[in-house]
């Protein structure tokens, strides 16, 4: 290499290096006027989200809210992250995060104290409430001999058995469902059974490799992994008595549900369940502004909200603010009622 190529390149690296500090110094220029924009408008720099657990529907369901809070304030850092719907208010709680998606009745019970909740949380409140509702799906590998849960209780069959993640809204949900019958997870243990705590379409897969005799998959319905799962194991579901259905609903705020024959290829009839309905809920510690914001990017991005599961499509604005008057976030009550909504 001779003398000039190497004043060349020197000349080069210096320009680059100029450039460089310049896109850096306009960079961080630009981040600081933003951060200042964000505390001006009482926009905040970061925000968090809380969604489910692995790959499952509300995972999905967290970064497709967290996208579309994104769209309608660019300004804004939102990420969705890996929760448990029962934990994601605790969380919110400690300040780990800002929003999560949650079930309707946790909110509740978490404000008075109860259920999964030590102590009375009070500073986590309903923002959008969502029209999904996430049924309990029993399903068993057709070759198990019992179709009906109080079949399995007279039977004390063995079943190696998924009731959700521990501590999880769904299983909580499935423990109480249980509990209806008079079946504890100790009389499933002692009958010689198993009790799994996984997720969902973990469960499927242990289903399909022969390592669980059914599941209590309490999600999107129709399921995809379910779905999945059919293709290669005979399956049926086992229905919840009313009288049960109707004890769970009044005692928990949970949702009478039919699964529709058809729902399923396979599913020939329909099957009585009860479901656990979604919502967005947030600290009512945020700043002013921002419960206002995320609500407005809801009615501003609803058709892509409806876009990203068939869950989701029967999804309305008018759904939104279906929130109990006592779980509502009192920024999100008025913007609600600065639209002409009412609440009794």
């Amino acid at each position: 290499m001779n003398k000039g190529q190497i004043i060349k390149i020197i000349l080069l690296f210096s320009v680059a290096l100029i450039v460089a500090g310049g896109t850096t110094a306009y960079g961080g220029e630009t981040q600081q006027k933003l951060y200042a924009q964000s505390r001006e408008t009482s926009k905040p720099a970061e925000l968090i989200i809380g969604g489910g657990s692995g790959t499952g529907f509300y995972y999905l369901f967290g970064e497709a809210v967290a996208e579309m809070v994104r769209r309608s304030n660019p300004t804004w850092s939102i990420t969705s992250s890996v929760g448990e719907t029962a934990s994601n208010i605790q969380f919110i709680h400690n300040g780990k995060m800002q929003l999560a998606l949650v079930f309707v009745e946790l909110v509740s019970e978490a404000m008075k104290g109860i259920g999964v909740y030590k102590e009375p949380i009070q500073d986590v409140k309903i923002i959008v409430n969502y029209t999904d509702k996430h049924p309990v799906q029993f399903l068993l590998l057709s070759d198990v001999p019992i179709n009906s849960i109080k079949e399995w209780k007279e039977k004390k069959l063995t079943l190696r058995v998924n009731v959700q993640k521990r501590g999880a809204g769904a299983e909580v949900l499935n423990n109480r469902l249980l509990q209806a019958y008079g079946i504890t997870y100790e009389d499933i243990k002692s009958w010689g059974g198993i009790i799994r705590y996984e997720g969902g379409s973990a469960s499927m897969d242990l289903m399909r490799d022969g390592l669980l005799d059914g599941s209590l998959m309490t999600a999107d319905c129709p399921s995809s992994s379910v779905k999945e799962l059919s293709t290669s194991r005979k399956l049926k579901m086992l229905p919840i008595d009313p009288k049960i259905v109707t004890e769970l609903v009044k005692k928990y705020g949970y949702f009478d549900y039919v699964i529709k024959a058809g729902t399923y290829d396979w599913l020939k009839r329909d099957i009585q369940s009860v479901a656990q309905g979604s919502c967005l809920v947030a600290s009512t510690k945020l700043a002013p502004g921002v419960v206002r914001n995320i609500i407005r990017a809801h009615f501003e991005q609803i058709e892509y909200l409806r876009s990203v599961h068939v869950a989701l499509k029967p999804m309305t604005v008018s759904d939104f603010s279906d929130i109990p008057i006592d779980l509502i976030h009192p920024e999100a009550r008025e913007y609600y009622e600065s639209r002409g909504i009412k609440f009794k």
